[in-house]
């Protein structure tokens, strides 16, 4: 019995030895400051921040990099570096860079170009350090877009003007698209011909129930004159539509836009029978 208790006191007292051994130990460091002032402790973190250190007050201090003099502790803020971030290699190159450590900038450039072949900002910097020309990008000339069928080149087309009545940014706005597709110019200046335009749509239903909208029924009335540039009345014409019904989660929104696309698709085929002969 006594020699097993033996036994085992001695492989508790070689294990102990052996966590002693492999357990890492503390780095002391003295920090010197900018200021000429020498602060000892021990590490007990390094980042891109700065430095912490622990000292016999078992109080820990932070330090930024701006208040420690980088020439002295290169290979600490190197530390903190992660040499797989092309982020972090450049913070560290400006770090050498501001305490005039071209040896290491280089080197820190250097890795940051293999990591990324080509990075612009990487190769602006190497030219500076070098005192090579500094790469400059070609100016990208972007792609002219294509032409679509469905809107010709403003040459050769009649400009023509349009006026509602009352402000109506809908309806002026899918008109407009429309005349254009045919070819047309709209245009508040320089005008050939000029549609004056009245819409009115009146909602005739549009129950809900719960907060929801069930259905809804509109009509619609569009009247216009076709004049030109001088005011001479070349046409006047009217257009309805009754009972345009929705029963979208937007009824109501849904059926005034049936209707007004509807008469003024009415509309611009008989504008475009009026001015297409007169196209050159």
């Amino acid at each position: 019995m006594a020699r097993a208790a033996t036994i085992l006191l001695l492989i508790f007292a070689w294990a102990a030895v052996a966590l002693a051994q492999d357990a890492p130990k503390a780095e002391q460091v003295s920090i010197e400051l900018k200021s000429g002032e020498e602060i000892p402790g021990t590490l007990k973190k390094v980042d891109e921040d700065g430095v912490t250190i622990v000292g016999d007050d078992k109080i820990g201090l932070f330090l930024r990099w701006g208040l420690i003099r980088g020439d002295k502790h290169f290979e600490l803020r190197k530390r903190a570096a992660n040499a797989g971030k092309i982020d972090s290699l450049l913070k560290l190159a400006d770090f050498c860079h501001d305490f005039a450590m071209d040896k290491e900038e280089g080197e820190t450039l250097k890795t940051a170009d293999a990591l990324e072949p080509g990075n612009a900002e990487v190769a602006r910097r190497q030219a500076i350090l070098t005192g090579k020309p500094v790469p400059v990008k070609p100016p990208v000339t972007p792609d002219k877009p294509p032409v679509t069928p469905d809107k010709p080149p403003v040459s050769g087309t009649l400009k023509v003007k349009i006026a509602f009545d009352k402000e109506d940014a809908k309806a002026l706005e899918y008109l407009t698209e429309k005349l254009e597709e045919r070819g047309y110019v709209v245009s508040a200046g320089d005008y050939s011909h000029v549609v004056n335009v009245k819409l009115t749509l009146t909602v005739t239903r549009n129950p809900s129930f719960f907060g929801g909208e069930l259905y809804a029924l509109v009509n619609g009335d569009l009247s216009y004159t076709l004049n030109s540039h001088a005011g001479a009345e070349i046409k006047a014409n009217s257009f309805s539509v009754k009972d345009v019904r929705s029963e979208a989660k937007d009824a109501k929104a849904q059926a005034e836009k049936s209707a007004r696309q509807g008469l003024i698709d009415d509309l611009v085929a008989e504008v475009d029978k009026i001015l297409a002969p007169l196209k050159k």
